[in-house]
C-alpha cells in the first residue's frame, strides 16, 4: 500500500489591528514562535481615519535583528484607500502587495494552484522573538486606520502564529 501523506487543514486567525504614526512605521502584527507555512494572508481596511501619503506598505518577518521582506518593501501605496480596500500577498517576495482599491471593480489574481503562493517562514530560536510585520511610510499627517487581517497557516514542527 502506498503512503499518502495527510495534509491538515490550515489554522485560521482573524483580528482587527489599529495603525498610527508618521514616518517609517514598523508594526509587529503576529508573533511567530516556530516555523509555519502561510497559505493565505490578506487585510481589509475597516476604518480609514487618515490615510494621507501612505506608501511602501509591505509585509516582513523580523527576529529582533534581521528583517526579511515577505513582499516588496517599496511602491505598495495605500494613500486615500477607503474602507473596504483589500490587500494581499499573491506572488513572490519581490512583488508588491496586491491592492484592490474599492473605487471600481477589480480582479486580484494569484499564481497557479490552490496554494500557488503559499510560503514558509522560519523563526529564530532561543529567547529571540520572531514577528510578522506590516510596515509603511508616511511623510504627512499621522496615519490612523484599522485593518481586519485574515491569515491561514499550517504548523511546521509545532510552529504557531498569534496576534501581538
Amino acid at each position: 500500500m502506498a503512503y499518502i501523506p495527510v495534509v491538515p487543514d490550515p489554522t485560521v486567525l482573524e483580528s482587527t489591528v489599529t495603525f498610527a504614526g508618521t514616518g517609517a512605521v514598523v508594526n509587529d502584527v503576529l508573533l511567530m514562535p516556530g516555523n509555519v507555512q502561510i497559505t493565505k494572508i490578506y487585510g481589509v481596511i475597516t476604518e480609514a481615519g487618515t490615510l494621507v501619503n501612505c506608501t511602501d506598505a509591505h509585509l516582513a518577518v523580523f527576529d529582533e535583528t534581521n528583517t526579511v521582506p515577505i513582499t516588496k518593501t517599496t511602491t505598495g501605496t495605500l494613500t486615500a484607500a477607503a474602507v473596504g480596500t483589500y490587500f494581499t500577498k499573491n506572488a513572490a517576495a519581490a512583488a508588491v502587495l496586491a491592492i484592490g482599491f474599492n473605487d471600481q471593480c477589480r480582479l486580484t489574481e494569484g499564481v497557479g494552484g490552490a496554494d500557488g503562493w503559499a510560503f514558509e517562514l522560519t523563526a529564530s530560536t532561543g529567547a529571540v522573538a520572531t514577528t510578522i510585520q506590516f510596515n509603511y511610510t508616511t511623510t504627512d499627517e499621522p496615519i490612523d486606520f484599522d485593518v481586519f487581517f485574515h491569515i491561514e497557516y499550517r504548523s511546521i514542527n509545532g510552529g504557531t502564529l498569534a496576534f501581538v
